[in-house]
């Protein structure tokens, strides 16, 4: 059992190498990685591939995924992993493939390497229907390591890839991944590992016992499971599907001797941040259920009183979370636990905050009363969206660089905010709250996610050419003419605007009518959740294609071609998660 799972060592591990084999000096760091074509085996060999590749092959995997992805996935240690040879003697296989299967996407010409492992991380699938084998707590450990390993770099498609063999190799599904851990988390009772280091910690066991013990590292899971279950319910605009309890409010409480560790720090921000969203269940259940559109009769008043309460907790959130030594564009993907992850995290939520009022605006039956409100909310809401685009754009060439290795749900938060901008140039007509630097922007954030992208499915490529392709059609952008300005958060004009102006405090009747500004709110509120892309269909990229990926379409169609109001028609049926295979409005 490693000495102490969950901490991260200020150095990287040791790797063997193979005795019989030196292994070569090869340079496998984010900053040696360029982003060339991932080359087809059929290009490179006719040869029949391998049953499974080589341990040397496997262990330089691994270490990549050490150096440059581990960070982004606290419930997996530096201390639970290291050489394939290594962690093949302490029965840790399943969680060396999925290291190698996730790096193997990342690094030029593997391709026939990810496609030889498929067969292997099926049958870490495959663990969640087998109920006869009893399995040891390290073995359990693995396999829920290995399981959220393949979830959090799960792309959002399920895409076939021609091998050389003639087989397929089918990415696995995020929604499969996703019910796997849980359904395993839940078997193997993590939903009850909080009460066992209660219990451990009120019979005054030694600290570093209980850090060590299983139960610790459950809870530690439990908690990574709920923080990013909320996560994913505010994009797909779905109920949680891992519901807060006592175990979870008491996380702080639980694991505050243990709060040094970056992983155990990140696990515990995460959580609480999720859990601001219970104060506004406080007066009003359905205030706070973000998926429901039910009507209801809140006033003006109620509502942007959830907006202040939200927008002050998650205003204590970052003061206690923030690090005031560093700046937020400092470190992004390489310091996790850093200011970055946390201000991606608090402008997500505060812009969302925003998104959710203003939804709360447009299921309200008592509609002249909240009508002098709504422009603010979308005003203030754009400028939340375009805060969250400065801080990827502000980042330096090295950081960014180090964006791409990012879980694949960063380019949604990013993209959503993208496209909020986009709508609320086209319909917020008497309601000026987008400037053309805002829109050169947008377009900035496009260009990046493009540049970062890995191959034709990446998340990156697909949000960035959608976005661009829609800016063109919508005839509201224009080439750069000159630099893009540079922000701060002191000279920022929205910025200034929510600084000087909150809706709650001042809100300022539009010489919009009643009518008109509801129909802008509802036009809104139909962009969340952000509609994944079709894969199939649609003509073809003008960008050419990442190596011989697949390509079968431009993926412009992630935001579909409208017509002004036409276009924000509500389609219950889609989300973030879920492909669609439209090419045009939702019906």
């Amino acid at each position: 059992m490693p000495e102490a799972p969950l901490t991260m060592p200020q150095t990287h591990m040791q790797y063997i190498a193979s005795a019989t084999t030196p292994a070569p000096d090869v340079a496998v760091s984010s900053l040696s990685v360029p982003v060339t074509p991932l080359q087809h085996p059929s290009a490179v060999s006719t040869q029949p591939l391998r049953r499974l590749p080589s341990a040397e092959e496997l262990s330089h995997l691994c270490r990549f995924f050490v150096l440059n992805l581990i960070a982004h996935i606290p419930v997996v240690a530096e201390s639970d992993v290291g050489d394939f040879g290594e962690m093949q003697k302490r029965n840790k296989r399943p969680l060396a493939y999925s290291m190698a299967y996730v790096a193997a996407r990342f690094v030029p010409g593997c391709r026939s390497i990810r496609a030889m492992l498929v067969p292997e991380i099926l049958s870490i699938l495959k663990t969640r229907f087998d109920h006869s084998i009893g399995r040891s707590e390290e073995q359990q450990w693995t396999l829920l390591q290995a399981l959220a390993v393949l979830s959090t770099w799960s792309p959002w498609e399920t895409v076939e890839l021609d091998t050389a063999i003639g087989e397929y190799e089918s990415d696995l599904s995020r929604d499969a991944l996703r019910a796997s851990m849980e359904t395993l988390a839940r078997r193997w009772s993590l939903h009850r590992s909080g009460e066992e280091v209660a219990r451990m910690q009120n019979q005054k066991h030694d600290g570093n016992h209980i850090r060590q013990s299983f139960a610790f590292r459950k809870y530690c899971y439990w908690l990574w499971l709920f923080g990013s279950a909320h996560f994913q319910s505010l994009l797909t605009r779905t109920p949680p599907t891992v519901e807060e309890d006592a175990t979870i409010r008491r996380a702080a409480q639980l694991l505050h001797l243990y709060a040094d560790d970056k992983m155990i720090c990140q696990i515990l921000a995460n959580v609480e941040l999720s859990l601001i969203w219970s104060q506004a269940k406080l007066n009003d259940c359905e205030l706070g259920e973000w998926w429901c559109s039910m009507p209801h009769d809140a006033h003006a008043a109620s509502m942007l009183s959830v907006l202040k309460c939200l927008d002050e907790a998650s205003h204590l959130w970052h003061r206690k979370w923030a690090r005031a030594d560093r700046h937020p564009s400092g470190q992004f993907a390489i310091d996790v636990a850093g200011n970055s992850s946390i201000e991606l995290s608090y402008r997500f939520t505060r812009f969302f905050i925003s998104v959710h009022v203003n939804r709360l605006f447009h299921t309200s039956s008592s509609k002249q009363s909240v009508a002098a409100s709504a422009g603010e909310v979308i005003a203030q809401s754009v400028g939340r969206a375009l805060s969250m685009c400065h801080l990827i754009l502000e980042l330096s060439p090295l950081k960014k660089s180090s964006v791409r290795f990012v879980p694949e749900s960063t380019f949604s938060m990013i993209a959503f905010a993208c496209e909020w901008v986009i709508r609320a140039k086209d319909i917020s007509v008497g309601v000026e709250c987008v400037q053309p630097i805002d829109l050169r922007t947008v377009s900035g954030v496009a260009e990046l996610m493009v540049d970062l992208s890995i191959d034709n499915n990446h998340s990156a490529r697909t949000y960035g050419e959608g976005i661009l392709a829609k800016l063109q059609q919508a005839a509201v952008f224009k080439p750069h003419t000159r630099p893009a300005q540079s922000w701060s958060p002191h000279t920022h004009p929205h910025h200034q605007r929510e600084q000087q102006k909150q809706p709650w405090e001042t809100p300022s009747p539009s010489h919009m009518s009643s009518r008109t500004l509801f129909d802008v709110v509802n036009a809104m509120d139909e962009v969340w959740p952000v509609r994944s892309s079709p894969i199939q269909g649609g003509a073809q990229s003008t960008r050419p294609p990442l190596g011989s990926a697949t390509a079968f379409g431009d993926h412009s169609n992630i935001i579909p071609d409208y017509n002004g109001s036409d276009y924000f028609q509500f389609d219950a049926t889609w989300s973030i998660y879920t492909p669609s295979n439209n090419t045009g409005p939702p019906r």
